[in-house]
């Protein structure tokens, strides 16, 4: 997702994967929660913009307490998303990172 279309998504009801456990909630876990802002970070050198980052500040509610939860994600998807389809993201990520960790060993 393009930081553009991050910002549209802004104030919208979002998915979002828990990237550390906590509380009610399992590494893993897809839930619903509130995208409240962006942070949008990026590295240039001589040839412009090399790579960016957006991390996502989404609030979720406990479901165990009722309470509100303030998180940040590094992924996020529309309400609309399939669970299936961020599973098979997150799958091609670990890959992905899996594979130039061996590159790295030689």
């Amino acid at each position: 997702m393009t930081f553009a279309e991050a910002k549209l998504l802004l104030g919208s009801k979002v998915k979002i994967a828990i990237e550390t456990e906590m509380d009610s909630f399992e590494k893993g876990l897809v839930v619903l929660g509130t995208l409240r802002k962006l942070t949008y970070t990026a590295q240039y050198d001589k040839d412009g913009e090399t790579a960016y980052n957006i991390t996502y500040h989404v609030d979720i509610i406990d479901p165990a307490t009722g309470g509100i939860h303030h998180v940040y994600s590094y992924n996020c998807y529309p309400e609309s998303t399939k669970e299936s389809t961020i599973e098979e993201v997150r799958k091609a990520e670990r890959k992905a990172y899996l594979e130039s960790e061996l590159l790295k060993l030689g």
